[in-house]
């Protein structure tokens, strides 16, 4: 499987967060036009620490992971991010890396609101 390193961090994710959720419009199984223009297109929701990703390749060279902060309602609040990736390899990597940063994140944030209360 080409990008065998994303999907199995995605499923972990998946098992081990109540939450997270993703959507595959990837097109890289494809022989066609489509696929070629986005054979990784991956859209996911982390309710857990608050953000949407989207995790592309939009040409051979453009691997990217893209997040905002999302509200409870769903809406965006805040810029998006973007961390541009050279190989599948680096984009595996950089994902879990991202995870690991927003759930550390996350976990400092509901300490310091149940200090505060």
């Amino acid at each position: 499987m080409k990008y065998k390193g994303i999907y199995k961090i995605l499923q972990k994710r998946k098992r081990s967060v109540p939450g997270f959720t993703y959507d595959d419009r990837s097109c890289w199984g494809n022989n066609d036009y489509t696929a070629q223009l986005t054979p990784l297109w991956i859209c996911a929701e982390d309710r857990a620490t608050g953000c949407r990703l989207w995790i592309t390749q939009t040409s051979a060279a453009a691997l990217r992971i893209s997040y905002v902060r999302i509200g409870g309602n769903g809406k965006r609040m805040g810029h998006e991010t973007h961390i541009r990736c050279k190989s599948r390899t680096e984009l595996a990597i950089r994902l879990e890396r991202l995870f690991a940063a927003l759930d550390e994140e996350s976990a400092e944030s509901s300490w310091k609101g149940a200090k505060a209360a």
